[in-house]
């Protein structure tokens, strides 16, 4: 997201965010930090604190993926209302009630243990890869429609 923020920067307030995990920023230890609702929370008290610095309410705010799901639930909770405007949704995560719950417990848990193996190192680039694609598919598969 940096080069599209600095480009945006050049006419408009543009401010990226680490979520939780991700960049430079903490990885709590305790599962339920990972909750949706959570990472929800975070998106309001981040877009409070915009509108707080800036004197006005956010006009736009893009997310990617999940983040777009968790700010949604926020917003329709009632947290971070005043605080955009607009909300633009690069590909959300967006599940039946099976994804939203159980795919996403075990896609989170997969992406864990993914993290941790990456932090021990892989072997070649081919492996990364195959372990990627056996966390989604392991994610993403549910028995059979009946």
């Amino acid at each position: 997201w940096a080069p599209v923020v600095k480009r945006m920067a050049k006419k408009a307030h543009a401010v990226a965010v680490d979520l939780r995990a991700h960049g430079d920023s903490d990885a709590p230890t305790d599962p339920s930090a990972y909750e949706w609702s959570e990472i929800g929370r975070d998106f309001a008290r981040i877009a409070e604190q915009v509108v707080a610095e800036t004197g006005r309410p956010i006009d736009a705010c893009v997310t990617h993926s999940f983040i777009g799901d968790c700010a949604l639930m926020a917003l329709a909770d009632g947290l971070g209302t005043s605080s955009v405007r607009k909300m633009i949704l690069l590909d959300p995560v967006l599940a039946d009630e099976w994804g939203a719950t159980v795919g996403a417990q075990k896609l989170a848990g997969g992406t864990r243990k993914l993290g941790k193996r990456e932090a021990e190192g892989f072997e070649s680039k081919e492996a990364v890869g195959e372990a990627l694609n056996k966390l989604l598919k392991g994610a993403t598969v549910k028995g059979g429609l009946h």
